[in-house]
């Protein structure tokens, strides 16, 4: 049962959110809120967030808390949702090195040549 704002878990209030509350929220908004700014590189192209999700204690069980400053969500197949075993808490270098081609299949430019 939850209070009288609606907060059961304990992770959000009128003026302050755990970076886990947040991360939540801002993954959620992403996919979901086609006036959110990201929108178009996440929900817009079919990032999709799992019917688990919905509930921010399920999801904090799954990816479990940030280990500490400097991290944030990423998703390991940057093709797939936001679902349990595709998701981590991860680096900007990590995320870095884990970003989408803005090429197209079979581009030219080099970048994606493996050396022998």
């Amino acid at each position: 049962m939850g209070n009288q704002n609606g907060v059961r878990h304990g992770e959000s209030t009128r003026t302050r959110r755990t970076p886990e509350n947040t991360a939540w929220q801002n993954m959620r908004a992403r996919c979901l809120r086609p006036s959110h700014p990201s929108y178009k590189n996440y929900g817009g192209r079919g990032v999709t967030v799992c019917d688990e999700w919905e509930s921010f204690e399920q999801f904090l069980q799954d990816v479990g808390r940030r280990p500490g400053p400097g991290y944030s969500i990423d998703r390991v197949d940057n093709d797939g949702g936001y679902e349990p075993g595709n998701v981590r808490w991860a680096t900007v270098a990590q995320q870095a090195a884990n970003k989408r081609s803005k090429c197209s299949p079979g581009c030219a430019c080099g970048r994606h040549r493996r050396s022998s």
